[in-house]
């Protein structure tokens, strides 16, 4: 078991008057699939797919 954090005031986050104010979860409290994740990193990990298979070009051709 790990052991409980702390927050001091002077390191909170702008916005945040108090600890109150912030949402901190542990991993899984919000999000048990990993499916919110996984839609924020999607868009970014296909921009990286296209670009790197544009750069690549077609694939070599096969003879059987």
């Amino acid at each position: 078991m790990s052991p409980s954090g702390r927050l001091a005031e002077s390191s909170l986050p702008e916005g945040c008057q108090t600890p109150w104010d912030m949402q901190l979860l542990d991993g899984g409290m919000l999000d048990n699939s990993a499916l919110g994740t996984v839609t924020e990193m999607l868009p970014d990990l296909l921009a990286n797919i296209r670009e790197i298979t544009t750069r690549a070009g077609p694939p070599p051709e096969m003879s059987l």
